[in-house]
């Protein structure tokens, strides 16, 4: 017993002594793991703060899970000016073989309120050029022209009868150009749904609405018309796979893009803003600094 005695009286001793000289050392690493357990947390948890937009209404979102990044009003009826061409182009590709496709240009066409691809009537062109003029330029007459070929009642009907199909259930259409009407109308929301369904179904679109600065010609009298994009950020986003610029009057400044980010395909879609790419810029250096 004695030495049992002995033996833990030591054993004790020497504890104490090793303790005592790496207590410091024990209490710092846990300070740390605490702190670095608490800095996790916080990083878990923390709300990334958005900023500050001049848009009523803006969405941000990734295009193959629906997840949104950010989202202001995102059901706020506005009117979606321009933007409302990616339908009429999606009506256009469903009924037209836009490379064989000869489209005449009428007056009532060339007379169309708004931005012009400066046609002149009785012009004939390739439908698939008319259709750039429309998506790269917002060009108006062109747009009419397009749906004048379809038939303008048909055309519209068919807007409205794709928009059920997508589910846009808070999106009207009464014009294929996008004016300030009752009847035009839709929500952030509904612009990334239907973003989400033109990258699935209409993947000619990236490639109608990236380029710029270049001529078209009409077939009969070979007048050349040059296409330059109304989109200021085009060279500035990475791998801009499409984008639509809109404006009108009570509509006010929109922009709709499609871009990859860190292995994500994001849509951004800004609306009834002063500053559709000063806003659009700011989301997209904000996803650039916080997507992980």
């Amino acid at each position: 017993m004695r030495w049992i005695a002995f033996g833990l009286s030591a054993f004790l001793i020497g504890f104490f002594a090793w303790y005592s000289q790496h207590y410091p050392s024990l209490k710092l690493n846990s300070s740390l793991n605490s702190l670095n357990r608490e800095k996790a947390a916080s990083a878990k948890n923390e709300t990334l703060e958005a900023p500050e937009l001049k848009a009523q209404a803006a969405l941000v979102g990734e295009i193959a899970t629906g997840k949104i990044l950010y989202e202001k009003n995102p059901r706020l009826h506005i009117f979606p000016a321009s933007l409302v061409k990616l339908m009429s182009a999606m009506i256009v590709l469903d009924n037209l073989d836009i490379d064989k496709t000869e489209v005449y240009v009428s007056e009532k066409a060339v007379a169309t309120e708004g931005n012009s691809g400066y046609l002149v009537p009785g012009e004939i062109f390739k439908a698939s050029d008319l259709l750039k003029m429309a998506l790269i330029m917002s060009s108006n007459d062109a747009i009419m022209a397009l749906a004048e070929k379809i038939g303008l009642n048909k055309f519209v009907g068919l807007m409205n009868q794709k928009a059920l199909e997508i589910g846009l259930s808070e999106t009207g259409f009464f014009d294929p150009v996008g004016f300030d009407d009752t009847g035009n109308f839709s929500t952030a929301s509904d612009l990334f749904k239907m973003s989400q369904y033109l990258y699935l179904h209409y993947p000619i679109l990236s490639e109608l609405t990236r380029a710029d600065n270049f001529n078209v010609y009409s077939l009969n009298y070979y007048k050349p018309h040059l296409i330059v994009t109304t989109n200021k950020l085009k060279d500035k986003i990475d791998g801009l796979w499409l984008a639509k610029t809109g404006y009108t009057p009570d509509g006010q400044e929109c922009l709709l893009m499609i871009y990859p980010l860190k292995g994500k395909m994001i849509a951004s879609i800004v609306v009834a803003s002063s500053d559709r790419f000063g806003d659009s810029w700011k989301l997209y250096q904000w996803l650039k600094n916080n997507i992980k």
